[in-house]
């Protein structure tokens, strides 16, 4: 027997012993332990406590003469000795140094990198390198980028990938449980990382880079994947009792698709790049970063050096080779964007400065094309809409817990007592005579009045001393109490405000800076939660004809069934924000910023008091902390008006509008479609 009062830990990675690989296995513990047993005769060695920084290790492997590991995430100092690697200088934990990626050579200890790092396999998967050369693939993520690590021939190479999602961005090291990269069958293989899910080329190495796609967008914390009869079978977390009132016990379950409906999800939309605020060198390159897969692509370039800065920009094929595309000058502390062409065949791009630089910052918008309309998906024809929300059943929603594994739920008809009802593991909605279940869900799970600011001018959030602007989308109603705000995928929640649903991260990982659009849609759903793998939602109208996706108790109440990705279905993210409405506003004041990472198209329109004239400033935040830079400059003619159409391939994270000069009687409106 396996004597578990020896190997003792959160076991999370396995890896092929460096001299007996036929005869031991090394064991990684969570907390950073690594223990050496014996496969046949079953005995543990604990070979190091903590030998290298950072806590909540993840991935392991052994390949090419070395064992491999990581974490993703950092706890107490580091006191050890470790040789430097190629990426950065060693450095104590803080923002830029919390997790790892290293190396043991059977000798000693080598940090490839300080940024946190979760997967690391080959081609070989979960059954170890197929030879003793084989690559090796890690991933990982900093402030700037997804991080894909390749070793090849002993060397290690960095190459960048967008983030879709700042949810997994925490840098305590539990908002990730894990990117992977998996083989799904004949040879294919799909890589998740920052909620993009991504072809992957089984081929992959340092000068055989080309392939890597975005299929798609993702809301759910997919943990593991793995091909199965056919089909593609994801392990989910999707929904925890930490900090979260609202979960009466976890609920997370498996998801069973096909690669082909993996493209149903989201569009692929993707943020980041190589320099954030960093002071570059002259001549040396960039990392590369992934622009292939993208319809739309815009690089945002910034610095703070008191001489104009020029950026060769260089594209690559996927062969190892570079060769220069373009070259844009930057002005002394200025601001300068590029469009991609259409037609540029680079896999990846990368960047180099022909002069040092001060606080460069170099980032991508990447955005697949949104096909979705306005109207959603059949699946949600039985929610109410708008106009006949006083038809349906409305009421609040809770995994109930107390190990019955049930979400019981209060249903009511408007001007009758809320029905007590819950739903089982066979989805049969019954009545429940339960009166203390009854009051307590009344309770502690009532929708209670928001503080958010919601009218047809846009819903304003306050977080952290700053005001945000979103748009409300045209007939959704936003007057019928409703849920604004709830975790169903563990450590994020879904936002419903205004007609659009958002993921939210936490504040740990972002928070409102993070948010990034789902849905819109004129549906009056009243809650939704998390049940057993499910997205359950109430709002189900009473004549709603039978479907798949609704469970009823006859004439007493229905809920929808279905999953936290379903969402993208309900329809392309949308709506209209107006931050000044009538107002007069005096030279330098700026509107709150405002949404515009996931929108579409985007048109303005300016109304002031006629006869007079002024002009107006946009500026854009790409980064979703603050850092404004001037977009351009219009100048108001004495009409009165304005109207036009941004350019499409311009994206960034937040927007806002600042007067130049004196301002009466504005209106300004944005409208995303």
């Amino acid at each position: 027997m396996l004597d578990l009062t020896k190997l003792v830990g959160r076991m999370t990675a396995t890896a092929r012993h460096l001299e007996e690989p036929a005869d031991r296995v090394y064991f990684v513990d969570m907390e950073g332990r690594i223990y050496e047993v014996d496969v046949r005769t079953l005995e543990v060695k604990l070979l190091f406590e903590k030998p290298v920084p950072g806590w909540h290790a993840k991935g392991a492997r052994t390949t090419q003469g070395r064992l491999i590991v990581s974490n993703n995430g950092e706890s107490d100092p580091f006191d050890g000795e470790v040789t430097v690697g190629p990426h950065e200088s060693f450095a104590e934990s803080s923002e830029e140094n919390a997790g790892v990626l290293a190396e043991w050579d059977g000798d000693r200890w080598t940090v490839i990198s300080r940024q946190p790092h979760t997967e690391i396999t080959g081609p070989g998967g979960i059954r170890g390198a197929a030879t003793a050369d084989e690559v090796a693939w890690a991933l990982g993520w900093d402030d700037r980028s997804g991080l894909l690590e390749v070793l090849e021939e002993g060397q290690w190479t960095r190459f960048r990938l967008p983030k879709a999602s700042f949810a997994f961005d925490g840098w305590h090291g539990w908002h990730t449980e894990w990117p992977r990269i998996r083989e799904i069958g004949n040879g294919r293989f799909l890589a998740d990382s920052r909620g993009t899910l991504f072809d992957f080329p089984g081929g992959f190495g340092a000068t055989s880079s080309a392939g890597v796609r975005p299929i798609a967008n993702h809301l759910a914390m997919f943990v593991d994947f793995c091909e199965w009869q056919g089909r593609l079978v994801f392990a989910r977390n999707d929904a925890s009792k930490f900090d979260n009132a609202l979960v009466g016990q976890a609920q997370s379950n498996l998801w069973f698709t096909t690669p082909d409906q993996l493209e149903q999800l989201g569009p692929a939309l993707g943020w980041g790049g190589p320099w954030l605020l960093d002071d570059v060198p002259a001549g040396q390159p960039s990392d590369p970063f992934l622009v292939a897969g993208y319809d739309r692509r815009v690089l945002h370039l910034s610095h703070r050096g008191d001489e104009d800065l020029k950026i060769v920009i260089e594209g690559s094929g996927g062969f190892g080779k570079y060769s220069k595309i373009h070259e844009v000058r930057v002005p002394a502390r200025g601001y300068r964007w590029w469009s991609l062409p259409e037609d540029l065949g680079a896999e990846w791009i990368r960047l180099r400065p022909l002069k040092p630089g001060r606080e460069v910052q170099a980032i991508f918008l990447l955005s697949g094309e949104d096909e979705r309309g306005t109207e959603p998906d059949p699946i949600f024809e039985g929610l109410a809409g708008s106009a006949d929300a006083d038809r349906s059943w409305r009421g609040v929603l809770r995994s109930r817990g107390e190990g019955l594994g049930t979400l019981h739920t209060l249903l009511e008809k408007p001007g009758e007592a809320p029905t007590y009802l819950e739903l089982d593991a066979d989805l049969k909605l019954e009545v429940v005579d339960d009166a203390q279940a009854a009051s307590w869900l009344a309770e502690q799970a009532a929708i209670s009045e928001s503080s958010m600011e919601v009218d047809e001018t846009g819903v304003v959030l306050d977080w952290q001393g700053r005001r945000y602007r979103l748009p409300v989308v045209e007939g959704a109603n936003w007057t019928t109490p409703a849920r604004r705000q709830r975790e169903v995928v563990t450590e994020r929640s879904l936002l419903h405000v205004g007609g659009t649903f958002y993921e939210l991260p936490r504040d740990s990982s972002g928070g409102i800076r993070g948010l990034r659009p789902v849905a819109s849609h004129s549906k009056s759903i009243c809650d939704f939660a998390s049940w057993r793998g499910l997205l359950v939602m109430s709002g189900v109208r009473h004549d709603a004809p039978a479907s798949d996706h609704i469970v009823r108790a006859g004439d007493r109440g229905a809920l929808w069934l279905g999953n936290v990705d379903d969402l993208w279905r309900l329809g392309k993210p949308r709506g209209a924000v107006t931050p000044w409405l009538d107002t007069d506003v005096s030279a330098g004041t700026a509107s709150e910023a405002i949404l515009l990472y996931g929108y579409d198209r985007k048109h303005l329109e300016v109304r002031w008091a006629e006869g007079t004239t002024g002009e107006l400033g946009i500026e854009i935040d790409v980064t979703g902390q603050e850092r404004w830079l001037r977009l351009s400059s219009h100048d108001l003619p004495a009409s009165g008006s304005l109207a036009f159409e941004l350019p499409q391939a311009l994206a960034g994270r937040w927007l806002r509008f600042v007067a130049d000069t004196e301002l009466s009687d504005v209106t300004l409106r944005l409208r995303y479609d």
